[in-house]
């Protein structure tokens, strides 16, 4: 499918990418003394820059463009009178159309995926200074599987439980086993 190569740059798109760059950086930081919490960091900033990816893999469409304007065409070609009508009539359907496969599975598993990365901070920011020395070396002693070697963010996410099975609570666990087994259904 032809692509349409324009600019997509705006002050949201650059924040947003910005924000993804920072948590990369972030997991960076702390993979060596947490390999398994820098997994789920890099977990979370692969499926936003992915689902990120595919919307302006979507908007670049030429033929998502030729079938937003055949739609309105046919559906709507009394109601546009001008050029500014045309133009908010697209862009009221491509925002539609993203809002709507944001609320099938992509919403979900960024929801899951960060609920997750929010479950893993919050249990090693109560720890103490003690036990996150001791989270830190039981962690650098068990091995994951390299993150090029899994295949989804699930698998990412299970190969971090296997090390917090020795490093968080278990229902904790549970509720990571949960997301990511959700996520895995999807």
């Amino acid at each position: 499918m032809p692509a349409i190569f324009g600019s997509l740059r705006s002050p949201w798109t650059q924040d947003f990418e910005e924000e993804l760059n920072k948590l990369e950086l972030n997991a960076t930081v702390v993979e060596f003394d947490f390999p398994a919490v820098a997994r789920v960091m890099y977990a979370c900033r692969g499926i936003l820059k992915n689902t990120y990816y595919r919307m302006k893999m979507l908007v670049q469409d030429e033929d998502a463009w030729k079938a937003a304007i055949e739609q309105l065409f046919e559906k709507e070609r009394n109601k546009i009178h001008t050029i500014d009508d045309l133009t908010a009539k697209i862009m009221t359907l491509f925002v539609g159309t993203v809002v709507n496969l944001l609320k099938d599975k992509w919403r979900d598993n960024i929801n899951d995926c960060i609920s997750s990365l929010d479950i893993v901070v919050r249990a090693y920011l109560e720890k103490s200074a003690e036990e996150l020395q001791e989270a830190s070396q039981k962690e650098r002693a068990i091995s994951m599987v390299p993150q090029k070697d899994t295949k989804t963010v699930a698998d990412d996410l299970r190969e971090a439980e296997k090390v917090f099975e020795k490093t968080l609570s278990h229902e904790i666990l549970m509720n990571l086993r949960q997301l990511s087994s959700q996520m895995a259904a999807r």
